[in-house]
């Protein structure tokens, strides 16, 4: 867990040093953002806003799906994209 928060924090200082801006918010994906109280940790360690990112659930089709499978989804989408 040392090492996540260590590398949020290193990408908000490359954000500030690149943009002149802090990061606004941390989303946690795949089988990480299933462990409870994870994104508050973080958001307490980092002090930036954090939460599991639901991807699949703000798609507006009538279909509710679990955080596992959310989280499934986002790892699948990740993985397809660094092809593209």
């Amino acid at each position: 867990l040392q090492g996540l928060i260590r590398d949020i924090r290193q990408a908000d200082l490359s954000c500030k040093n690149l943009s002149g801006h802090r990061a606004g918010f941390v989303y946690v994906t795949g089988g990480t953002s299933l462990l409870p109280g994870l994104p508050a940790v973080l958001a307490e360690e980092t002090k930036i806003p954090c939460q599991p990112l639901r991807a699949l659930s703000t798609v507006k089709s009538g279909v509710t799906y679990s955080e596992e499978t959310d989280a499934k989804f986002a790892l699948a989408t990740g993985a397809a994209l660094s092809y593209v």
